[in-house]
């Protein structure tokens, strides 16, 4: 549960620095509708950020790759 809220948090913020910055939305709202949670921007933009399942991945990477920009991929490593 406290993931979901996380997500939710995240996104929600997300959007409204979209919209307090001038950035369009339609990325994070593309994510969505995919299904992906968690999704926001990056700092001050214009970059966005996306928590995705594996089973996620390929999807997400394709829709956002035909809006014209760069995707990178990476993982979490959490080691003390």
């Amino acid at each position: 549960m406290m993931y979901y809220s996380l997500d939710r948090s995240r996104t929600l913020n997300g959007l409204l620095y979209c919209a307090a910055l001038g950035f369009d939305t339609e990325i994070a709202m593309s994510a969505l509708k995919l299904g992906v949670s968690g999704v926001s921007l990056s700092g001050t933009g214009s970059a966005y950020t996306a928590l995705v399942g594996r089973d996620q991945i390929k999807e997400l990477k394709g829709c956002w790759s035909d809006m014209g920009g760069s995707v990178i991929q990476t993982r979490i490593v959490n080691k003390l």
